[in-house]
């Protein structure tokens, strides 16, 4: 069981990084937009340090929801996957090398921003607060992942690949919108990104964050949900 989830990790790890496309635009286009926009509108540390943490959200979240709920839509469709299901293997090991491929590769785009923070940014943040912005970063890649594999599995395969791209900008751009924290308006409780946003916020800020925690466990159950529906 745990050579096949090995073999299937594999697999699908080497399908991304052997596709220059796939593996620039997945990978180092996180990394590359912040290098590029991460002075924009930037008067002082701590806006950089709102940019760092957008962008460290993104660099999971274009994994963990663009990447895989377009593989599993896009999958429906390929002959290879309908091969797969003939052969007398469970669905477990397939299941868990597209997990464990996604977070591997999260890992390494959430790396390459950090470091383009660390190399292109004069101010010094602690190694704590890097901590916290990663770890929440990979947490937060949770209830994108649900939502992408729901989205995967009842979208067109035909139209994923414009559907997710799309989706994965607006969410990215809902995060910059919806940043300034301080200004009122509930939309922005509904929107992911913000959430995600916030969790960040009340962690390095030393405090506890229930209501982000709150909203994005909700979209992870009511994914879950849907899932199994």
């Amino acid at each position: 069981m745990f050579f096949l989830i090995y073999e299937y990790t594999k697999c699908y790890v080497l399908e991304i990084i052997r596709n220059p496309s796939a593996a620039f635009f997945t990978l180092v286009f996180p990394a590359l937009l912040l290098y590029i926009f991460g002075h924009v509108n930037t008067d002082n540390s701590h806006s950089i340090i709102l940019n760092y943490i957008v962008y460290s959200n993104y660099a999971v979240q274009t994994i963990m929801f663009q990447t895989l709920g377009m593989s599993i839509a896009l999958g429906k469709k390929n002959l290879f996957n309908e091969y797969l299901k003939t052969l007398p293997v469970s669905f477990f090991p397939t299941v868990m090398g597209r997990i464990i491929s996604s977070l591997l590769l999260s890992v390494l785009s959430l790396s390459l921003v950090v470091l383009m923070f660390i190399l292109n940014n004069s101010i010094l943040i602690s190694f704590k607060n890097h901590f916290i912005i990663i770890i929440v970063a990979l947490m937060g890649g949770v209830p994108m992942a649900l939502f992408g594999i729901f989205l995967g599995r009842f979208i067109n395969p035909v139209l994923a690949r414009n559907i997710f791209i799309l989706l994965n900008l607006l969410l990215l751009l809902g995060a910059f919108a919806l940043s300034d924290y301080g200004s009122a308006g509930w939309f922005r409780e509904a929107v992911p990104s913000y959430q995600w946003f916030m969790m960040s916020i009340d962690m390095l800020d030393g405090r506890l964050p229930l209501i982000p925690l709150a909203w994005l466990g909700g979209y992870s159950l009511l994914c879950i949900f849907l899932i199994f529906l």
